[in-house]
């Protein structure tokens, strides 16, 4: 038996409520924990920005090991589903709790062989008769280690089936596609007589609103009170204390999946949700990134920035929130995103966020100016950046950026991205078939188109010419 007792001594007892973070994916990691009582899930976010559940782990159950041992940040983070006790053990007492606690020790090194013995077992079926390709390998033990809390490196990834597919030339900011082409440019959003509803003319040209942006006037109904808790939040930016509403992430009940992946559940929209604000600096985030620490110089760069905001400036949620509090908050987010280190992946999955919320509005030609910004900015991570990522994930990107260039009749795009959507090896079944079906959808149009065009140019030379 383990002492639990004399572990309680050398390590630290701690307390987490249903839904809350333990630990943030990407954070250095300097603590290992064993779970007392309770349950928690291990999850990576998506390069979509939706949470991958990994596995969940219960009593008797630890994480966070390798973290400790390499000094690497965390690869995945890991919530609390139930009132959940730790004990924490730092890298100051590991060493000497390990002398003293053989049981342990022996408990570590069993758990750690059975994850590289299931890693085997998988990488075992990529070798049935053909040999395995490095990075195909490489994703899969990322995102099998991520299940531990393991940190591991970075890895390029390139897609094979889209090898032969140019980065994207320079666009214009506004795409000139049928889809919104009549979109203009109405000034300055419409104002209301609540100034904490809706930015005045001068923070939304500021803040680059989408052209016609507009007050829609919509609140949020009370039913959303069920799904929502008070939670204490410090800004990592100014370390300002405030509190906001955070979503209890077991309650919503999933209803279906759009094929851009957008979630509906029933009676209630986590968007609204889904931007925190701290009303100190005004620094805005994705309530999953908001608590990471920034680095110093990134810090700095943001309060030089966020003091440029025009003066007075406020920003406080009503409760219930109004949607235009919600679309000031998005839009300071991609300020904020500006502000940074710049990541195009981040900026891709706000405005794709915008373009669902437009959507939900009925304002059609606005969520088709967000969907190009969010196509361009997926397309910049999808050619540009270097990305840590599993199979399925890089799916995911394939599949998102081929509906995006479908939405915008980029017929030939979207079919290389479908393409690339379809892994060889491994990957996710489901978004095999989806993108498969999509690749064939694809070939379909494109067929019809050829022999739409074909058919009138035949009707052009039978027409008679007249002078």
């Amino acid at each position: 038996m383990i002492a639990i007792g004399q572990l309680a001594q050398s390590g630290t007892l701690k307390n987490y409520e249903a839904d809350d973070i333990i630990v943030h994916e990407g954070e250095p990691g300097n603590e290992m924990y064993i779970i007392l009582s309770g349950k928690v899930e291990v999850y990576i976010q998506s390069i979509d920005g939706f949470p991958i559940i990994i596995t969940e782990l219960q009593a008797g159950d630890f994480f966070g090991e390798m973290s400790l041992l390499e000094g690497l940040p965390r690869s995945a983070s890991v919530r609390a589903i139930e009132n959940t006790i730790l004990l924490s053990i730092s890298e100051s007492n590991f060493e000497s709790i390990m002398s003293r606690q053989p049981r342990l020790a022996f408990k570590v090194m069993k758990g750690l062989s059975a994850r590289l013995r299931q890693l085997n077992e998988e990488l075992r079926s990529l070798k049935e008769g053909r040999r395995p390709q490095v990075k195909e390998i490489s994703k899969l033990l990322a995102s099998r280690m991520a299940a531990a809390g393991f940190s591991v490196p970075a890895i390029k990834s390139a897609d094979p089936s889209l090898e032969n597919t140019s980065p994207p030339s320079s666009r214009p900011a506004v795409a000139p596609v049928s889809s919104f082409s009549s979109a203009k440019s109405t000034g300055s959003p419409s104002l209301t007589s609540d100034p904490r509803t809706q930015a005045t003319a001068t923070e939304a040209s500021f803040l680059a609103y989408a052209p016609g942006h507009k007050s829609y006037g919509k609140t949020a109904p009370a039913g959303d009170d069920d799904y929502l808790y008070d939670k204490k939040v410090t800004c990592p930016v100014c370390d300002g204390n405030f509190e906001t509403k955070a979503v209890r992430s077991s309650k919503p009940k999933l209803h279906r999946v759009d094929p851009d992946f957008r979630q509906h559940f029933h009676d209630f929209e986590p968007l609204w949700y889904t931007i925190w604000v701290c009303p100190h600096c005004f620094f805005a985030t994705f309530n999953f990134e908001f608590t990471t620490n920034l680095p110093g110089v990134i810090i700095k760069q943001l309060k030089t920035e966020l003091a440029k905001l025009p003066k007075p400036f406020s920003f406080q949620y009503d409760h219930p929130r109004k949607i235009d509090q919600v679309f000031m908050a998005y839009y300071l987010a991609l300020y904020t995103a500006k502000a940074g280190k710049p990541d195009p992946s981040k900026t891709a999955k706000l405005w794709m966020r915008l373009c669902w919320l437009y959507d939900d509005m009925g304002d059609k030609e606005i969520a088709n100016y967000a969907s190009y910004q969010a196509l361009e900015q997926f397309k910049d991570t999808y050619f540009n950046s270097s990305r840590n990522t599993s199979i399925d994930q890089e799916q995911r990107l394939s599949i998102l950026l081929g509906e995006l260039s479908l939405r915008h009749h980029e017929y030939k795009e979207a079919m290389k991205f479908f393409r690339g959507g379809i892994a060889r090896r491994g990957g996710s079944p489901s978004l095999n078939r989806q993108a498969s079906n999509r690749f064939q959808d694809m070939k379909e149009i494109i067929e019809k188109e050829k022999e739409s065009e074909s058919t009138e140019a035949v009707e052009t030379e039978k027409s008679p010419v007249t002078s």
